[in-house]
């Protein structure tokens, strides 16, 4: 593989989408509902940064809807746990 071709700031951006990926692998290994969710809510930050680095902002903006959605998850049912 020739990364030449490409700029520090992209293979800074791809670094920060493999961070999202090890996010989302061990999200999705939890077994707690609410680790799940702030598991999934810090790949959806890092996939904002990721997606803005790369000029996707698109991708960027669904990454924040997925992140608020998760954020007002925990928010709504932190009053439900009897801690």
């Amino acid at each position: 593989m020739n990364f030449s071709n490409y700029s520090g700031d992209d293979l800074i951006a791809q670094a920060i989408g493999l961070v999202a990926l090890i996010f989302g692998v061990t999200a999705f290994s939890q077994k707690d509902d609410r680790r799940l969710r702030l598991l999934m809510g810090f790949q959806a930050f890092t996939l904002v940064i990721h997606f803005v680095m790369l000029g996707a902002y698109s991708g960027a903006a669904s990454a924040c809807v997925t992140r608020a959605r998760n954020f007002l998850y925990l928010r709504e049912n932190m009053n439900n746990f009897a801690l």
